[in-house]
């Protein structure tokens, strides 16, 4: 009897002792799952970081060509702000250009040149994320800021650089709605296509050109479509 007691006294120390080993073994695997866990989400948060960009603009509108330059910045996953400065030609709808026998353009009637100088604070924001490859992100963005348009007297016989000497500025509230897409990886940098509306009046209005019946012309609104290409870079 004393032998069954003491047997059944070793079965249970045993038994208590693996039941240990075992949940020692299940904690340290609890803990290296965790751990692994852990690392994994903080490596995709660490890949997912809000960046900030320099970049260049190349804008076309029917008013001629443009350079502009932004400074932008992530605020979430889908949003961005960012500012730019952009310098974009200007010109009556009405003017027509015409090439004389020296292979010199003019402009008939015409009285001022434009030169927009807009400074906008602007917002963007990805569409499509679920549905879409991340190297094809389009957006809508809207934005607003002044402007200031340079005004110089037009002369066929001046070139446009010495006619800034006579030029002087004017002042103007205004605003952008547009549409694109940016291509490329955003970790390094990317392409952006953008189509936008820009909203600048001036409301007393500048002469612009004079008309064959002697009439002047007044050029309040400075708006219209502008289509950009953007080139963009990651600051490091």
């Amino acid at each position: 009897m004393k032998i069954l007691l003491l047997l059944s006294v070793l079965l249970i120390s045993n038994f208590a002792s693996a039941q240990r080993v075992l949940a020692i073994d299940s904690v340290y695997n609890l803990s290296d799952s965790l751990k692994m866990r852990i690392e994994k989400e903080t490596k995709t948060e660490n890949d997912s970081q809000l960046r900030n960009f320099w970049a260049f603009d190349i804008n076309i509108s029917n008013g001629g060509f443009g350079l502009g330059g932004q400074y932008r910045t992530q605020l979430t996953k889908n949003l961005y702000s960012f500012v730019t400065f952009s310098i974009n030609e200007a010109k009556d709808d009405k003017e027509v250009e015409y090439v004389d026998y020296w292979g010199a353009s003019y402009v008939p009637g015409k009285i001022n040149r434009f030169v927009l100088m807009p400074l906008f604070l602007n917002c963007e924001y990805r569409l499509f994320d679920n549905l879409l490859a991340n190297n094809i992100r389009p957006f809508i963005s809207l934005g607003g800021g002044a402007t200031a348009i340079f005004v110089s007297p037009y002369n066929k016989d001046i070139d446009i650089f010495t006619s800034f000497k006579s030029g002087k500025s004017k002042y103007a509230i205004g605003g952008i709605v547009g549409i694109g897409a940016n291509l490329g990886n955003e970790e390094t940098g990317f392409t952006g296509l953008n189509i936008r509306y820009n909203f600048i009046s001036y409301k007393d209005g500048i002469p612009s050109l004079k008309t064959i019946d002697n009439v002047e012309r007044r050029k309040s609104d400075f708006g219209g479509i502008i289509v950009s290409l953007t080139f963009a870079k990651v600051i490091k």
